[in-house]
């Protein structure tokens, strides 16, 4: 056994077989075992719970570079997300080094960690600003508890400014309705777009731009998964164009065109999309660059074709 994780209402144990390749859960009030899983290709190296009790994450040997979300209830698989080079060690929902922005862009927050399966920020720094955007308040606390509405700061310092003068005081316990971003926004992402659907991936990066995460890239490939779709009509474009314009082995000739602009379509995409993701060109032009320009040399050819 190497990893184990209680649910959020503490009445369910997981745990990791390791070697065995198998994942356990537990009846802490019985305590029994209540299921076995098994379907990761490799042994289960880590596990964790979701905050919300629903799901809980494992992660796989050196053969399996994945991570694997199961449904608590049911203990299906939801999805094995990809992305690793190398088997990852360990799998949480938690958070270190997060940075948040609210809805209103009027509070910032910053925190050292963000525990998932408790709700809680350590070495918390809140940034509240005025309808102007200049500064009106600043928080420092040592930590801050979820407690369903908002957040609660504990051992907290507060600067503000009074007749031209900041001034401090030290308060325990710091409670105001105000801030009220959810602990949602503060948990690690970890998802691959492309397997999101189109609303969910819309979702997710506004989650990563208000959590201060780079976001470049998955929001490139949320609008490649539009392009993406229109490919077919490039491709019955571009035959098209190019059909008449050969009066020998017309078939032969049509499927080596095809091919050779099917690979310079991939390449120029290629390259579009990893412009995008470093900021070169944003990130609409790195999705559609190449279908655009393969859909201006489509309908000149088709405007010049024979008939």
């Amino acid at each position: 056994m190497s990893s184990v994780a209680f649910s959020p209402d503490g009445e369910l144990i997981v745990s990791t077989g390791l070697l065995d390749g198998t994942i356990r859960l537990w009846e802490v009030e019985s305590q029994t075992e209540v299921d076995v899983i098994r379907g990761q290709n490799d042994f289960v190296r880590s596990v964790s719970f979701s905050p919300d009790g629903k799901l809980f994450a494992s992660t796989g040997g050196w053969e399996d570079n994945k991570v694997w979300l199961w449904d608590a209830e049911t203990r299906e698989k939801v999805v094995a997300l990809k992305g690793h080079t190398v088997y990852a060690q360990s799998v949480s929902f938690s958070h270190a080094n997060v940075t948040i922005l609210s809805v209103d862009a009027d509070t910032i927050y910053q925190a050292d960690y963000y525990n998932d399966q408790r709700e809680t920020l350590t070495n918390t720094v809140i940034l509240i600003r005025d309808s102007e955007g200049g500064f009106s308040l600043r928080i420092d606390a040592d930590w801050a508890e979820w407690n369903g509405r908002n957040w609660v700061l504990h051992n907290s310092r507060i600067y503000r400014w009074e007749q031209d003068q900041l001034r401090d005081k030290q308060v325990a316990i710091y409670d105001e309705e105000g801030l009220a971003e959810p602990p949602s926004t503060f948990r690690k992402v970890t998802r691959d777009v492309d397997e999101m659907k189109a609303l969910e991936a819309k979702d997710w990066v506004f989650r990563l731009k208000k959590a201060g995460l780079p976001y470049r890239e998955t929001l490139t490939k949320y609008y490649k998964k539009y392009f993406f779709a229109l490919s077919p009509f490039i491709v019955c474009l571009i035959a098209a164009g190019v059909g008449g314009r050969f009066k020998k082995n017309v078939m032969l000739m049509n499927l080596l065109v095809s091919l050779i602009i099917s690979v310079i379509y991939y390449v120029l995409q290629m390259i579009s999309l990893i412009l995008a993701k470093n900021g070169y060109i944003p990130p609409m032009a790195g999705a559609g660059a190449a279908f655009i320009i393969f859909l201006v040399v489509g309908l000149f050819l088709l405007r010049s074709a024979r008939t």
